[in-house]
């Protein structure tokens, strides 16, 4: 605690009798202004010695005081100063971090959750585009695969077969027949007899699950599939896809389909169809195929030409599982017969000129 000297103390003026502190706590006379010195808190060599032993000094004590002052009050209200050494803000800055960190943690959450939106919209458009049709891997053309078909089942609804017939890249269909043991697709009698009456060549494949015995589904096949002339072979749909939980071995699958042939044979003599994928084909077909009867390989490969050496290993490529054709509402599976397969072709020359 210190007291400031009297306005009109003798010993604070200086050639000038009583003065006054000004609005920038510089002292002032009322005949005469400090000399540079004083003004700019330095003592002065003569007369200013008086100044600056009452001025000088007590101005100097006031600004400590000041300071303190200052510090006690950044100390409560929380103000980081630039010097930690004149305001201590050691709690403060803990509570700060604190928000900071708080606040950044919200900030990426929310990046996170927008990013993470942004990707499901494009997922789920994406995937909207594909199943509508409007993105698709393959386009052969009629030029380079002038026998394109279809394969339907149930899952196609009503189908208008005399649109499907004027369309040139509906040649020939492929539609369900039968599933397993029992199952029979509830559509394939009509769709059978109106793809007849369009004039488009027909086909009939059985969905083989692995567990049931072969026979059993052959027996299946013969109760719902005629047996007619100019029709494709049957076509047996081999795959994991919509199967039971049993993973057969490359033996018990040879052994099983090889009785399912058997038993059909009499009625439908013909090479028969192997429909697979292509991981199908490399656990169960590739290196394995003396294991097998001879057959016509039809290969899904929806996202490039099937790698089986072009069309000299496969007779029947399904290039899409999400085309659109007139007469159909919805995707349907688009098929291309191998321009030199020629064990099918035979089945097209009266519908050569369509």
């Amino acid at each position: 605690m210190f007291i400031l000297p009297k306005c009109n103390d003798p010993k604070n003026t200086a050639a000038g009798g009583p003065g006054r502190f000004s609005s920038l706590g510089i002292w002032e006379t009322k005949t005469a202004r400090p000399a540079s010195a004083l003004a700019n808190n330095l003592p002065a060599d003569n007369a200013g010695n008086r100044f600056h032993g009452g001025f000088y000094g007590a101005g100097t004590m006031f600004g400590q005081v000041l300071r303190k002052r200052r510090a006690s009050r950044t100390q409560v209200q929380g103000w980081h100063g630039k010097s930690s050494a004149i305001f201590p803000v050691q709690a403060f800055s803990s509570q700060r971090r604190k928000r900071w960190s708080e606040r950044a943690s919200v900030k990426k959450a929310v990046q996170r959750a927008v990013i993470g939106a942004a990707i499901l919209a494009v997922a789920s458009a994406s995937y909207l585009a594909y199943d509508f049709g409007m993105i698709r891997f393959n386009h052969p053309s009629i030029k380079d695969y002038p026998i394109q078909g279809i394969d339907v089942s149930h899952h196609q609804g009503d189908i208008d077969w005399k649109k499907l017939a004027a369309q040139l890249n509906v040649r020939f269909a492929i539609m369900k027949a039968t599933e397993g043991g029992d199952h029979k697709d509830t559509r394939f009698a009509r769709n059978w007899q109106a793809a007849k009456e369009a004039g488009i060549v027909r086909g009939a494949y059985h969905f083989f699950t692995f567990c049931r015995p072969g026979r059993e589904q052959a027996q299946n096949v013969l109760e719902t599939v005629p047996n007619e002339q100019g029709t494709l072979p049957i076509a047996i749909d081999l795959e994991f896809v919509g199967n039971c939980d049993k993973i057969p071995t490359v033996e018990q699958l040879t052994a099983e389909v090889n009785a399912f042939l058997a038993e059909i044979r009499s009625t439908h003599p013909g090479k028969p169809i192997f429909y697979v994928t292509q991981e199908f084909f490399d656990l169960y077909l590739k290196g394995n195929e003396s294991s097998f009867p001879d057959h016509y390989l039809w290969l899904r490969s929806v996202f490039k030409e099937p790698e089986q050496e072009k069309c000299g290993r496969w007779s029947i490529w399904q290039f899409a599982d999400n085309g659109k054709v007139d007469g159909i509402e919805g995707p349907v599976d688009l098929n291309a017969l191998c321009p030199t397969e020629t064990g099918l072709a035979a089945l097209f020359t009266e519908t050569a000129g369509r």
